[in-house]
């Protein structure tokens, strides 16, 4: 893990695969971080220089000193690393809050950008799937007072305690058990003021008009059993995006951590999109 130092954060990110390879950057999505992309990367590491940072707030990098953690500013932050270790053109994934933040940046930066995976992107308001979960984290995203004493408490929670709160995510994480570490370790390292901040800026969503200036091929990927981001509004967005395609991956464990539940498929999807 290396770290840059810009104006607003420090930000952690990973090199992988081979340089001199074409290139693809990887954005995570809430509440995990660049980890969400490992086993992913084992299948893509021989074909591609790959980038993957930690968002601010989230992983190993700090939240923004001033700045709202919003996606105009994420987007922001991702440029201003990219130009750091001359990282670009690439080709650009993102998975959920990863896939919003790509949409904003593919219409700010278009010159950075040669292709786009966006998978499971709320993109609209509407795409949300507001159960109890959804709601909780909403409502609690208003009241930053109870958020800094949330997060004060977070800090002092032993690990086997996380491993045991994260299982009301099961839903959300099919194979949790696998993959408990990895979890844990993305709710222990989030800053949660950073994160739900992201979540009150995120609310009321509608990004149509950065979405009609993405020019570039663009695939968005969602599973048939996703109960976070619905994938009939998904696939709306191929609507506004001119050179886009839809894959829908069906099945009662196509949920929505696809890198997570199917790191080898999704490395296929994305190699056949993007190398043909």
């Amino acid at each position: 893990m290396k770290k840059v130092i810009l104006p607003q954060a420090k930000i952690a990110y990973k090199r992988h695969g081979r340089k001199g390879k074409p290139k693809l950057l990887m954005l995570h999505g809430l509440f995990t971080n660049s980890c969400y992309f490992e086993e992913t990367i084992e299948f893509l590491k021989d074909e591609f220089d790959i980038l993957t940072p930690d968002l601010p707030g989230f992983g190993y990098s700090d939240k923004l000193k001033t700045l709202p953690h919003n996606l105009e500013n994420f987007a922001d932050i991702v440029r201003q690393l990219c130009e750091h270790v001359d990282f670009k053109p690439f080709s650009l994934v993102g998975a959920s809050l990863g896939a919003i933040t790509s949409i904003v940046f593919s219409s700010k930066y278009p010159d950075f950008v040669d292709n786009v995976v966006l998978q499971a992107p709320p993109w609209k308001d509407e795409c949300v799937n507001m159960k109890f979960t959804n709601k909780a984290f909403g409502f609690a995203s208003n009241y930053k007072g109870l958020v800094k004493i949330a997060g004060k408490l977070k800090n002092g929670v032993r690990k086997e305690m996380f491993r045991s709160a994260i299982k009301i995510f099961n839903k959300h994480y099919l194979r949790i058990e696998e993959r408990n570490e990895k979890v844990s370790f993305s709710f222990r390292t989030m800053n949660l003021e950073a994160s739900s901040d992201v979540w009150h800026n995120i609310r009321d969503l509608d990004l149509t008009n950065y979405a009609k200036k993405i020019h570039k091929p663009t695939l968005i990927i969602s599973g048939d059993h996703d109960e976070q981001v619905k994938p009939n509004n998904v696939k709306k967005l191929t609507e506004v995006i001119p050179d886009s395609e839809f894959k829908l991956l069906k099945g009662w464990d196509c949920t929505h951590a696809l890198f997570f539940d199917y790191p080898e498929k999704m490395a296929r999807l994305i190699r056949s999109f993007l190398m043909g």
